[in-house]
């Protein structure tokens, strides 16, 4: 049994207040080996129904996970500014990869899917929705190795069936 994820929307989150513009950082001598650049896939589940701050209160909406987490990254994207750079291969200096602090943004993809933890079996293995599904499609605009940051949240709905016996 698979579970359709659907991307509903896909954009750059921007930092939330201004950062340092136009400088450019070296990359540590781990991240400058030939070879090692590449894509670092990692998936992370929360049961929001398990919430450890207590009910919303009257009146209040619930925000989106999707929400939450674009205005969370947008805040974090102030003190971790590189994040919302883009890495580069300058001709000079040897051709060292650098990350350009530009401030365009991270990539945030947002999802949904019909269905909850258990039915997914909290992503254990083997998983019933594949990972490519789970992981965000890159920027049409800019190459995935040249983003530091990608991320994508998917919220599992439930979905009720109600039938007339």
């Amino acid at each position: 049994m698979g579970f359709a994820v659907t991307r509903t929307s896909k954009s750059l989150v921007a930092p939330s207040s201004p950062t340092p513009a136009g400088e450019t950082l070296r990359l540590s001598c781990l991240d400058r080996v030939p070879g090692l650049r590449h894509l670092v896939l990692s998936l992370h589940a929360f049961d929001g129904a398990k919430r450890v701050d207590g009910a919303v209160g009257e009146g209040e909406a619930a925000a989106s996970p999707a929400s939450a987490v674009r205005e969370a990254l947008g805040k974090a994207l102030v003190d971790y500014y590189p994040f919302a750079g883009r890495f580069l291969e300058p001709e000079e200096e040897g051709g060292e990869v650098r990350v350009a602090c530009t401030g365009e943004g991270a990539w945030f993809v947002e999802a949904t899917a019909a269905c909850s933890l258990e039915d997914v079996k909290h992503l254990d293995h083997p998983m019933v929705i594949p990972k490519e599904e789970l992981l965000p499609e890159p920027s049409p605009d800019v190459p995935a190795l040249d983003m530091p940051l990608m991320m994508q949240v998917r919220k599992c709905t439930y979905v009720y069936v109600r039938a007339r016996y």
